[in-house]
């Protein structure tokens, strides 16, 4: 299996199947947006920004991307990073490969390219292995380094499967109703210890994260 997932043949059909179900369940389910009104620049596209979404809660966010600007999303050197990447071509997104632990340099080398030429970033702060709905170090780093604020973003849905992974993985289904709420952006100071800012984002997401799960279910 190990060896198919490797084949760039497979890689593209199963990525392609995978885009027309994030269509399909985006197209049939009833959708609200929940957007901070200081988010409201970036998420036109007006402005640049780092955006942050759990690993778990990553599957639908390449539907809502901002207009204008190019999208590059920070994936990890895993073997699931190749069809992850694969995926994010048919909605025109394109990655940064690397994370914290493996490639970082080379990462946060490309990351500071991107952001000069004007592209949003979003990155997964608790992937590649967790734990989960914890921020890692490498949003924070990144956002005092370029200087663009951090995004939170979340997705709840009445109607999905929850998987039995370290993430906890959210897989919405068609037919049900799905929220998105994008919640006040984070400036991440020089000054700031990374690991506070590292904090400071984990509770802002895990807030953005209760707030979507909760407007889903009374939905």
């Amino acid at each position: 299996m190990k060896r198919l997932l490797k084949s760039p043949a497979l890689q593209w059909v199963l990525a392609l199947i995978m885009s027309l179900w994030l269509r399909l369940v985006y197209v049939t389910s009833k959708k609200t947006m929940v957007i901070a009104p200081a988010a409201a620049a970036a998420m036109r596209g007006e402005e640049q920004a780092i955006f942050c979404f759990w690993h778990g809660r990553m599957i639908l966010h390449p539907l809502i991307k901002p207009p204008g600007r190019t999208m590059r999303v920070l994936i990890s050197n895993h073997r699931d990073g190749g069809l992850i990447t694969t995926v994010l071509r048919f909605f025109a997104i394109g990655t940064v490969r690397g994370s914290t632990s493996r490639g970082g340099d080379q990462a946060l080398r490309e990351i500071f390219a991107a952001v000069a030429a004007g592209d949003n970033i979003s990155i997964t702060p608790d992937g590649p292995r967790g734990p989960a709905h914890v921020a890692q170090q490498g949003a924070a780093y990144a956002a005092q380094k370029t200087g663009l604020k951090l995004v939170p973003v979340c997705f709840g849905a009445s109607r999905a499967k929850r998987f039995r992974s370290w993430d906890a993985f959210l897989l919405p289904h068609p037919f049900g109703r799905v929220v998105f709420v994008v919640g006040e952006p984070l400036r991440m100071t020089a000054e700031e210890p990374v690991e506070a800012a590292s904090a400071r984002l984990s509770h802002a997401m895990n807030e953005v994260m209760k707030e979507a799960d909760e407007r889903a279910r009374a939905a």
